[in-house]
């Protein structure tokens, strides 16, 4: 009975020296980062014990703790990210969390930073229709496309890539060139900077970089045919998704314009 245990050890060790890097997964939402956050797990090697050397961000569990708590989720987020990349006991981590300046300057010259991005409209109406049709949750939305676009939510998620890589400051404004300058500033820390469009791409970078071909699974489709969502999309409605989305949009094409 101790034989699949010893093989599964054995199988953890073969992977554990072939792939020891330290990286964390910034995952923004919707960009394909549930796959990609699958396959880089899997670099670690199978029945190598991942769970007690990887860390995933619950952001429905994080969204809780902050109403529990009467705090930002960006206050303790950023505080489990530092403690994360400070213990020796992680190799991997990956989720939701926005980038830290602090994590950075303390770890950064230990842990590789990665990340996927996606052409930035495609990316809010994939959002929008998830939360709006998808399983219900704490991120669940009531609102019409219509409605939803001239919303502070629809707004806001038109710089979701600034929000994300400018940091936890939440005392600036996220549209502003500042901020946008920021964002692209932090994002060439990165060790790699991928797009959903050309994930092929990201593959070989990433066999450049560590050696390894990626193998992405499909593991997370939208709630509606694409069909579907392409008849509630008026040509009115993408051009005024298309304004908003546009400091997202100076991140995008510096990177992959």
């Amino acid at each position: 009975m101790q034989i699949i245990p010893r093989i599964c050890r054995r199988v953890g060790e073969i992977f554990e020296n072939r792939f020891n890097h330290k990286i964390f997964f910034l995952h923004v939402p919707k960009c394909g980062g549930t796959s990609l956050n699958a396959a880089i797990r899997y670099c670690y090697g199978v029945c190598s014990g991942l769970e007690e050397i990887s860390f995933h961000l619950d952001s429905a569990s994080s969204f809780q703790l902050s109403k529990l708590t009467n705090r930002y989720n960006f206050q303790h987020e950023e505080e489990l990210l530092i403690y994360l990349m400070a213990s020796n006991n992680f190799r991997y981590i990956s989720g939701h969390f926005n980038y830290s300046s602090t994590a950075f300057r303390e770890f950064g010259d230990m842990w590789d930073y990665v990340t996927i991005l996606r052409h930035p409209t495609v990316r809010w109406f994939s959002q929008y229709f998830y939360n709006r049709y998808g399983r219900n949750g704490p991120f669940k939305l009531r609102m019409g496309l219509e409605e939803y676009i001239e919303s502070d939510v629809g707004l806001a998620m038109g710089n979701e890539y600034i929000s994300r890589f400018v940091g936890y400051d939440q005392g600036i404004d996220f549209r502003n060139e500042e901020a946008i300058k920021r964002a692209i500033e932090n994002l060439k820390k990165f060790k790699i900077v991928g797009c959903l469009e050309n994930s092929s791409a990201f593959i070989e970078r990433f066999r450049d970089v560590y050696g390894v071909d990626l193998k992405l699974p499909v593991l997370r489709k939208g709630p509606m045919p694409k069909v579907m969502r392409d008849e509630k999309i008026s040509e009115s409605l993408e051009a005024k998704v298309e304004t908003i989305c546009k400091p997202d949009l100076e991140v995008y094409n510096y990177f992959f314009g």
